[in-house]
């Protein structure tokens, strides 16, 4: 057992650590977009807080011919640093605080901002207001943002400019779509589907897509308007038959909030893609609005189709679909012609007669995991369509090139098979491309993308060519993680790099493309951050690699030594489990202060250990499918195994005193490893566990685990109910956590757990957060959870 601390002693240490990482972490840039200025200098913008708590936007200018590994780039702000507004700070709305939830957004301050490059305009949110600012710094003009006024109070979300004219910006206010004009301060709703129906919304998606989709947006601008007109291409959201939940509120005579949500098995969300028009007047009003939508739906086209999770324009006679089934186990790609959008007035006349066109579909009997890269490659052929293309049908992430003829004649809609005439790949191997990212310098024939070729634990920037397939260069340096965004036409590069031992520094780079086939060279140009100087604990943590059950697969773990480790002795250890998919804890980053939680316990004398075990991200569809149909049944013995295999090679771990704990995923292995391995761990701490897939949603349930009428054998197993008799009947070895607000993992699921345990005479104590969702935010939430954690450990391990 360790040492017993007062509560008050242990919060100034931690106190101490809190702030010593923090400052590591807080200043690291991030968010970057590129501008070419007038005089061919390269101004590189991000978000940072450099001073205080808050995110300010910042920039630093690069020469075209700068050439130097270690001068510190001098860092400016935007706009005037005098500008303050009464609610700059100010608490956020119910539906931001939502849109962060599910962004996984933390800091305060400017969190997100939209860039038109040509102009140098950006729209940015602080507290409640959305502002417009003109970076005029190259004339020596100081830049003050200026709040785009509403007198209706409601969030704004999503504020975008409009490519063809910066002085429009649109964005989506209680569940419609409106248009304003910096130019003239004035405001013009465009749809009225919320206001007609409250359980129809117009461009923001459903909670399902961007929980578990990563689609925030639902609304998107066409790039031009060579013929006058604006177009906003958007999804209308019918969520009529979507289960409403009711989530507990700590405010004295607050009513219930209620959310959307679709449980496993039960009825999603719809969608309906529609199509906006409308023109300026020579006063800069909006005028001649129209609203279309599909001849023939898509749900009327693709029957199968459950879910609507890519679009985007490709010119202004196509829109680009990704449609997927419910199963997540069929992806279509499909181009829409414009020409099939008809007003909602209905005009005399033939229907139209464009086809839609089916360009790619892909199978699998795992699940697809949905990607953003789809780049045109153009071509002088006008019925044929180049592009860039990734999936993981070779049992990895990789890149290929795919050609296929296309059509811009009017003809039926088109059946059959994609008429994919070559796909070729450009990566291959045992190792995943990044699927967030790709960047194409068409001049050259090249394509940058990150990935994991020599390790999974570390990601680099690679380069490959599209003209001559098959090489693949790394351009960054081994040993570190990187976090890397090049600029439009790919001749300038960022990137963010850490390792375990080593801080986060941020170094901006000269690209220079030496075409096809050709090796690429970065000239280093300058430091936008270097490495904060600091003293090393002596728990950072070091990187192990261990094997499944029979040897079968490596499975990448790290530990953290405690604090005064003595050689030989061994000690209480906290095993800091996740284990589900989409999720890599091992990395060889700079674990600052988002791993807050493991440094405090190293700190206070315990060995922490995180395993990836089979089902985690970045190792492939065999070693993430792990999983499929039985989620909470085979992970446990992996980190089983693992830690035997830890304590064996270091010596350290005190196989007697086991604790683990984790947050959501890592809370449902976490009651799973008490129920099913009590001989292993002595007390589990989860946290908004899930503790019965049934009660989870579809995007992210179904997926996994197929729906519950085709897996009902699979549910009951991975039902952490189910093992309600096995937990340990002695007290103190369950201490739960969980935010009576969270509207990601429903406090309802330990409501479930706590009935459970109380029926089969089962001890166990709980923590509950009243003013707290799916994430701990308020610091002091977060530091009692920290210090009741600590406490329990010390009293019981």
């Amino acid at each position: 057992m360790a040492s017993q601390r007062p509560w008050a002693e242990m919060r100034q240490t931690l106190h101490q650590l809190r702030r010593s990482l923090s400052a590591l972490s807080s200043r690291t840039p991030q968010d970057f977009s590129f501008r070419r200025l007038p005089d061919g200098q390269l101004r590189v913008y991000f978000l940072s807080a450099r001073t205080g708590s808050e995110n300010q936007l910042c920039y630093v200018d690069v020469a075209p011919d700068a050439a130097s590994e270690n001068a510190k780039l001098p860092w400016q702000q935007v706009f005037d640093p005098t500008f303050q507004c009464v609610r700059y700070g100010s608490r956020s709305s119910r539906a931001e605080q939502l849109q962060l939830e599910r962004k996984r957004v933390v800091g305060c301050g400017i969190t997100e901002y939209s860039l038109h490059r040509a102009s140098g305009k950006f729209i940015f949110t602080a507290g409640n207001s959305v502002y417009h600012v003109t970076d005029d710094s190259s004339r020596g003009t100081v830049a003050f943002p200026y709040e785009i006024p509403s007198s209706r109070g409601q969030p704004r979300l999503n504020p975008t400019i409009c490519p063809s004219n910066p002085d429009l910006m649109a964005y989506v206010e209680d569940g419609d779509i409106w248009v304003a004009s910096t130019r003239t301060d004035v405001d013009v709703r465009l749809t009225f589907s919320h206001q007609e129906d409250e359980a129809l919304s117009a461009g923001f998606p459903s909670y399902v897509m961007q929980e578990e989709f990563s689609r925030f947006v639902g609304f998107w601008w066409a790039p031009t308007s060579s013929d006058g007109v604006y177009r906003i291409l958007y999804e209308e959201v019918d969520e009529t038959h979507v289960e409403v939940l009711y989530l507990n509120t700590a405010q004295e005579g607050g009513e219930p909030e209620a959310i959307r949500y679709p449980r496993a098995g039960s009825t999603n969300a719809s969608s309906a893609l529609k199509l906006l028009e409308f023109r300026l007047d020579p006063a800069q009003g909006v005028t001649a609005v129209t609203r279309r939508h599909l001849h023939t739906p898509l749900a009327s086209m693709f029957p199968w189709m459950e879910y609507l999770v890519r679009v985007g324009w490709l010119d202004e006679q196509f829109v680009h679909c990704q449609l997927l089934d419910r199963s997540q186990c069929r992806l279509d790609l499909v181009l829409v012609p414009v020409a099939l959008f008809v007003s909602d007035e209905p005009v005399p006349g033939p229907p139209p007669s464009a086809a839609v066109q089916l360009l790619l579909s892909s199978q699998t009997d795992v699940w697809i995991n949905v990607h953003d890269t789809f780049h045109v490659i153009p071509t002088s052929d006008p019925d044929q369509i180049c592009f860039l293309w990734m999936d993981d049908s070779s049992g990895y992430t990789h890149l290929y090139l795919v050609t296929a003829q296309i059509s811009r004649q009017p003809g039926p809609r088109a059946t059959g098979q994609p008429p994919m005439t070559s796909k070729v790949p450009l990566t291959s191997g045992q190792w995943n491309v990044d699927n967030k990212h790709v960047w194409v310098s068409e001049k050259h024939g090249v394509v940058f993308f990150q990935g994991s070729r020599d390790t999974p634990v570390e990601r680099h920037l690679y380069v490959t060519s599209f003209v001559q397939p098959g090489r693949v260069q790394q351009l960054t340096q081994p040993g570190f993680y990187h976090n890397a965004l090049l600029n439009e036409d790919c001749t300038a590069l960022v990137t963010v790099l850490s390792n375990l031992a080593t801080p986060p520094s941020c170094q901006v780079w000269h690209v220079h493309a030496g075409g096809a086939g050709g090796d690429v060279q970065l000239v280093p140009a300058g430091l936008i951050m270097e490495p904060c100087s600091f003293e090393p604990p002596r728990w950072l943590p070091q990187l192990h690699k261990c094997r499944s059950a029979g040897g079968g697969e490596s499975l990448y773990c790290m530990v953290y030594p405690p604090a005064g480790y003595v050689p030989g002795r061994r000690y209480p250890t906290v095993v800091n489990v996740y284990g589900g998919p989409q999720v890599q804890v091992v990395a060889n980053t700079f674990k600052g202060y988002r791993n807050l939680r493991n440094h405090i316990l190293a700190a206070e004398g315990y060995c922490v250990v995180c395993i990836d075990s089979r089902g985690s991200h970045n190792r492939g569809t065999k070693f993430e499918g792990h999983i499929k149909n039985r989620m909470g049944t085979v992970e446990i013995q992996d980190q089983v195994d693992a830690l035997h295999q830890l304590s064996d090679l270091l010596g350290i771990i005190d196989l007697s005193r086991v604790a683990v704990q984790g947050w959501s995923y890592g809370g449902y292995l976490s009651l799973m490893a008490l129920a099913q391995r009590p001989d292993v761990f002595k007390l589990a701490v989860p946290g908004a566990p899930v503790v019965s897939w049934g009660l989870y949603d579809t995007g992210y349930t179904e997926r996994y685990m197929d729906l519950p009428c085709r897996n009902p054998c699979g549910y009951e197993a991975g039902s952490v109910l189910s093992y309600a008799n096995q937990f340990p009947s002695e007290p103190n070895r369950l201490l739960i956590f969980h935010g009576l607000m969270d509207e990601n993992v429903h406090f309802f699921h330990t409501q479930q757990l706590i009935s459970a345990l109380i029926r089969a005479g089962k001890p166990y104590q709980l923590q509950v957060y009243p003013n707290e969702r799916h994430s701990l935010r308020a610091l002091e939430s977060s530091e009692h959870y920290e210090l009741t954690l600590l406490n329990f450990l010390n009293n019981y391990l």
